[in-house]
């Protein structure tokens, strides 16, 4: 799959685990040499990924929420900020928790766990 990459420069890692992936891209961009990250999860828009997590929404805790909008930095469409509040579009999230790595005070848990 990799032909002619060094095994130390090939990254197997879960997309969805921050720490893992921004090590794994840090590494890749240090390399001097060629460096392969392969990710151990389908794409989120894959309709059997959305259909697997279809109960498993994000939500956010309005009382551990500080407002400090940290979470929408992830790009994350189903995140806004409205009325003073964080809010996320049940419609549009499709369970992948970055937002809850991101949110430094763990104000926002996956439902239907």
């Amino acid at each position: 799959m990799a032909c002619g990459v060094k095994e130390e420069n090939i990254r197997l890692i879960d997309p969805y685990d921050l720490t893992a992936t921004k090590e794994a891209i840090k590494a890749g961009h240090d390399a001097s040499e060629p460096f392969v990250i392969i990710t151990t999860s389908p794409c989120a828009l894959i309709k059997e990924v959305i259909k697997k997590r279809a109960n498993m929404k994000c939500a956010v805790d309005e009382e551990k929420c500080v407002k400090c909008k940290l979470c929408l930095k992830a790009g994350c469409p189903a995140l806004n900020f409205r009325g003073g509040r964080v809010y996320i579009d049940r419609a549009s999230c499709n369970g992948c928790t970055v937002c809850m790595q991101i949110c430094p005070k763990k104000a926002i848990s996956r439902e239907g766990e």
